[in-house]
Order: C-alpha cells, then sequence, then structure tokens
C-alpha cells in the first residue's frame, strides 16, 4: 500500500488531467529537493552509523530521505520513519558494545542454584513457601494463564513472535526495560535487533544485572525517556515496559471493543506485523481520546491492512494528532475516510483534517484535496482545521487560510 497522502495524490491527479482549466486557476508550486539537515537534525542520526545525502527528495507531504549507513543504502518516507531506523541502528550498536559472554560468566554458578534451591522448598514446605510469596504473586499466576492462552494461539496462528516463555521467566521485562532505556520498540520486527536484545537480555538476567546497571555501560546520548518512531513518554511507556505482550494485547482487546470494532478486525489488526504490540497500545490510547465510537471500526479496519512500516506510522501519527486536537477544543463527532485519507468532524460540525507531514506544497492536487474535503455530501461543514506536525510553505499556508482553514502546528 501507498503512504496514503501519497494515494490520495495519484487519484486527484488524473481528475486534474482531465480538467487542465482547474488546474490553471491559480498558482501552484512545483516541489523541488530540499537540504536533509533543515529537517533532520543531528541528534536524530547520531551514533547510528548513518550519512544523509544533502538532499531530501518531495515525496507527497513527506520527504523522501537517503543515504549510506551499515546495512548499505537506504532510502525511507519521512522524518519519523528515519528516527525510528537510526534509533533502531543506534540501539544495536549499543548493545554490541557489551560484555555478554562475562554477563554469563557471573551467571554461571548461580543461574542454576537458585532455580533449584526455590523448588526445593516449595516440594517440602509447600504451604510456607506459598505464604511468603510477594503480593502481587496472584497477579503474576493470572497474568501466566493469560501468557499461555496467547502463547498457544500464537503457535496455532504460525506466530514468529511468540515471548511467553520469556515473560513466565522474567526474561521479558528486561527486555523491554533495556529496549525502552536505548528508546526502541521492543519489538520491532527485525532478526539483527531481537537477536542482540535476547542475547544481552539473557545475559543479564542470568547475570544478575540490573537494567541501570547495564545503561551505565552504553553511550548516555543513547538513553532515551522517549520511544524513537512511537513518540511516547510518561505513562504510556511505563505500561509497554511494565507488561507483557500478552498484557498489552488483552488490554488493546478490551478498549477496541469498547470503541465498537469487530472481533475479526482486532484479530487482523493484531496479525499485522507492521503493529507491534507497543505501537498497537499507542494507536488505542490515541483513538481512546477522541470521544467517539463514531467511525473508528473503518479507521481499524485501514490500520489493519497496512503494509509497511511507513502506512503503520501513518495511522499512527494521524491518531495522535486528532487525540493532540481533542485535549486542545474538544471531542469529535465521528471519522471518516476521504477517498484513502482519515478526516474527522467535530461536534459543532467542523471538519479536521490530521496531516502528518514534512513539508507541504501548494500542487495542483494539495489544491484540489482541500477544496474537495469542503465539498462533503452533506452539510458543509461550519469551519475546517488543518492540524500538522510538519511544515507549509509559504504559499500552501496562505492559500489554506484564503480558503476557509485554520492551521494547528504541534511538536
Amino acid at each position: 500500500m501507498k503512504n496514503n497522502l501519497t494515494l490520495v495524490l495519484a487519484l486527484l491527479a488524473c481528475r486534474l488531467l482531465t480538467d487542465p482549466a482547474r488546474a490553471a486557476e491559480a498558482p501552484h508550486e512545483t516541489p523541488v529537493p530540499v537540504a536533509a539537515a533543515d529537517y533532520v537534525s543531528a541528534e536524530t542520526i547520531d551514533g547510528a552509523g548513518l550519512v544523509l545525502d544533502p538532499l531530501a527528495e518531495p515525496d507527497g507531504a513527506s520527504l523522501r530521505f537517503s543515504g549510506t549507513g551499515p546495512r548499505g543504502r537506504f532510502s525511507l518516507s519521512g522524518r519519523e520513519n528515519l528516527a525510528a531506523y537510526a534509533g533502531m541502528l543506534r540501539a544495536i550498536a549499543e548493545l554490541g558494545k557489551m560484555d555478554r559472554e562475562k554477563m554469563f560468566g557471573r551467571a554461571a554458578g548461580k543461574a542454576a542454584k537458585a532455580p533449584i534451591e526455590a523448588a526445593a522448598k516449595l516440594v517440602t514446605d509447600p504451604a510456607k513457601t506459598l505464604a511468603a510469596m510477594p503480593k502481587g504473586a496472584m497477579n503474576f499466576l493470572k497474568r501466566t494463564g493469560r501468557q499461555i492462552k496467547e502463547n498457544s494461539r500464537q503457535i496455532a496462528e504460525g506466530s514468529a513472535n511468540s515471548t511467553a516463555a520469556s515473560d513466565l521467566i522474567g526474561l521479558g521485562s528486561i527486555k523491554r526495560q533495556l529496549a525502552v532505556s536505548l528508546g526502541v520498540d521492543p519489538y520491532l520486527p527485525d532478526e539483527t535487533f531481537q537477536n542482540i536484545l535476547n542475547e544481552t537480555a539473557s545475559a543479564a538476567y542470568f547475570g544478575g544485572i540490573g537494567v541501570k546497571a547495564l545503561t551505565m555501560l552504553v553511550a548516555p546520548a543513547a538513553v532515551s525517556g522517549t520511544v524513537t518512531g512511537l513518540n511516547i513518554s510518561g505513562n504510556l511507556t511505563k505500561k509497554i515496559v511494565s507488561s507483557s505482550a500478552a498484557d498489552l494485547r488483552a488490554s488493546d482487546r478490551e478498549d477496541l471493543s469498547s470503541l465498537g470494532v469487530p472481533p475479526d478486525t482486532i484479530a487482523a489488526l493484531f496479525a499485522n506485523r507492521w503493529f507491534t504490540p507497543a505501537s498497537t497500545t499507542v494507536l488505542v490510547d490515541a483513538l481512546k481520546q477522541l470521544g467517539t465510537k463514531k467511525g473508528i471500526p473503518r479507521f481499524v479496519a485501514a490500520c489493519a491492512g497496512v503494509e509497511d512500516s511507513a502506512d503503520a506510522t501513518y495511522y499512527r501519527e494521524v491518531a495522535a494528532l486528532l487525540a493532540r486536537r481533542v485535549a486542545a477544543q474538544g471531542p469529535l463527532a465521528r471519522l471518516e475516510i476521504f477517498h484513502a485519507l482519515p478526516v474527522a468532524v467535530s461536534e459543532q460540525n467542523e471538519l479536521v483534517v490530521p496531516l502528518p507531514a514534512d513539508l507541504l506544497w501548494w500542487t495542483p492536487t494539495a489544491d484540489e484535496i482541500s477544496q474537495a474535503l469542503l465539498q462533503s455530501e452533506g452539510a458543509p461543514p461550519a469551519g475546517a482545521e488543518l492540524w500538522t506536525d510538519g511544515q507549509l510553505t509559504p504559499m500552501a499556508a496562505a492559500a489554506l487560510r484564503e480558503r476557509g482553514y485554520t492551521i494547528s502546528t504541534v511538536d
């Protein structure tokens, strides 16, 4: 699937080709390559081993960044996808510096001894041992049952990402803490990243080394409180660290069901490799904030159909922008899909257009989209809002304001 805005632009470009007079009604811009350094900070790619080409190419409302790195040439659409890629490579590099053999050596004596001692105590004096269990033991047992059930389902579906076994012994928690401390989604579907994360977390776990001690071994700049690519911090980050994949899925399933999303759509979303347990939780958290159920099942169905990371990022950013709008100005009445472009309508019948972007030029197709959005089949909107996390050229901003759009830019 193409980036959604690119797809809409292509569809509307066909209309313009059949009506050249419409395209000539107003002055427009021709997008040109721009300096990549003006849109990507040095900190974004620091430590990742990436060298960006000097120019970034226009790609719809995004910019396409190309260059070279540890894996050879790369080409990524959008700053968020570049930041996520750089974050993953930086984490791999930092994890690679850790001495896992030394950690395993430290674990050699204690790792085999402790479980045997604990098991012996349980057999010889089960009542006393159970009484000494932490207060959270029953929650652990509940999670164990849920994880076994989830693991069985994943095996039946042929999933290669089952993490239930490591979660049951606590290794999963170490993995999540370690990945998030480096600013990376613990469930990224990258084999190299997962292998080195597993190796390092296993060495630390069996060696009795805490995550705080581990992060002291990496470059200070690599330690982050924000998960790059998901743009989250605070309570949501804590939830991802403290919850297993099965717990996140259970919570998200309950929340999506309460929003009216059918079980088969939920299953399709969970089965999509581009929506990890962490990124799905980020998406669902934003959807819960919108104040409406109308249109959400269709939106989630669109999410479930994405075929690459760029589109998954696009939908998460759309939901995040709408959540920011709700926080600032109140709930929405419904979500809609215009061609492949998600939009919303407020309770005051105002059109709300979320635009994840790097740079929006005033092109004939951007002109056409902005006009077409105001010409819905029902009652015309009482107003129009554009919410974006990117930049607009001066011509694009002026033209949209003249057309009646208010423009809100968020970080």
